[in-house]
């Protein structure tokens, strides 16, 4: 539905850091920022520009409710608000006038024809038995042990959370990500949640709490490749929430368990943090 009103200084904002402000002014702001509901009577993003940063550098904070974009379409949101340069052309404004608020009939009807287009999307799967039974057959044992899989245990993370947060940057060179997992021959996912595994576990260990039975299971989304169409949403450059289960990663934390040590990766991709509690 389009905003009948709409008003650019309502979501391009400025926020000040102190002068020569640095990574952990910058984290301060942002947590602040984030902090700040958004407002439910505009379209819900908001854009902050933050300058004050060292060497004249301006940050930038964009959030957007999850209803509006995720994942890859996040990213082209992003993408569709800034330039490839400085000094780029500034396009001409095309002329657009808001689409009237539908009415509660037409917002039924529009539900009504969005549940009929994933019912016929059923019923077409069903007429290639085929590659839907090749499809459950690949997907089952992930499904399986999601099913089989007992309650997660109780940690000192696995517990209500408010709604203060603690910020942190991680950093790492990505070439060398490369060639560890090339020397592993797995990929780049696989190193850094291997060095999540093992740093999770150090974590926990320094509470006392028991790690040796813990688990770290990832479940990511099938990301369509550039210019595809998700099969599930029928929307470019969005997730394909179907394919979950059968991108389920498991992780034993144990050291020198896994084909991928968790200890030598970290040992050979260094990290540094910028932490903002």
């Amino acid at each position: 539905m389009d905003a009948q009103s709409f008003d650019l200084a309502d979501h391009i904002r400025v926020f000040p850091l102190p002068a020569s402000a640095g990574e952990t002014q910058l984290l301060e702001a942002c947590e602040e920022l984030r902090r700040r509901r958004l407002d439910p009577t505009r379209p819900l993003w908001e854009m902050w520009l933050l300058p004050g940063l060292a060497e004249r550098r301006v940050g930038l904070y964009l959030r957007m409710h999850h209803a509006i974009a995720d994942g890859v379409a996040g990213v082209a949101a992003i993408g569709a608000l800034l330039d490839l340069a400085a000094d780029a052309a500034v396009p001409a404004a095309p002329p657009w006038t808001p689409a009237p608020m539908p009415s509660a009939g037409e917002l039924l009807r529009e539900n009504m024809r969005w549940r009929a287009r994933g019912l016929h999307g059923s019923v077409s799967r069903l007429a290639r038995p085929v590659s839907t039974l090749r499809q459950a057959r690949s997907a089952w044992p992930a499904w399986r042990e999601l099913f089989a899989e007992e309650r997660a245990p109780r940690t000192s993370l696995n517990r209500p959370i408010g709604g203060h947060r603690s910020l942190a940057l991680i950093r790492s060179r990505l070439d060398l990500a490369k060639q560890i997992a090339h020397a592993h021959d797995v990929k780049v996912n696989d190193v850094v949640l291997a060095a999540v595994a093992g740093d999770l576990r150090e974590l926990l260990d320094s509470r006392g709490e028991p790690v040796d039975e813990l688990v770290l299971r990832v479940m990511g989304p099938d990301i369509p490749p550039p210019g595809a169409t998700g099969s599930s949403t029928g929307q470019p450059g969005r997730n394909d929430r179907r394919a979950a289960a059968s991108h389920t990663r498991t992780i034993l934390p144990e050291p020198g368990s896994q084909t991928l040590s968790s200890a030598a990766i970290r040992a050979d991709l260094p990290m540094s943090a910028t932490c903002h509690a």
